[in-house]
């Protein structure tokens, strides 16, 4: 093989080197792009994946203060019913201890 040939090889073979050496670090970049794109789409699922459970942890929690507002009224119109039957109980035990009077003066 003549001079001129061997150079020509010579420089094709460093040529591909180049390329090939330029070809590993693109694949290097993409490939480090792909797990960064894949670590974001998991940390996204797991977000996602929380935001769900604390809506339904929100929804659990105006079901629970719905069912509380609720037993307070319940339990304020029980009181205002003890209230009354104590204030009629009242009433009849001040009946029923002016009539002993009442009894006991006539005896």
């Amino acid at each position: 093989i003549n001079a001129e040939v061997k150079s020509e090889l010579a420089k094709a073979v460093a040529q591909l080197r180049h390329s090939s050496h330029h070809y590993r670090h693109v694949k290097g970049e993409i490939e480090r792009a792909l797990r960064q794109r894949d670590r974001r789409v998991m940390d996204y699922a797991r977000a996602e994946g929380r935001a769900e459970a604390l809506s339904e942890e929100v929804s659990e929690n105006k079901n629970m203060l719905q069912r509380l507002h609720k037993d307070k009224d319940d339990a304020e119109i029980r009181a205002r019913r003890l209230q009354d039957e104590v204030e009629e109980q009242r009433k009849a035990r001040t009946l029923a201890e002016t009539h002993v009077r009442t009894l006991s003066a006539t005896l």
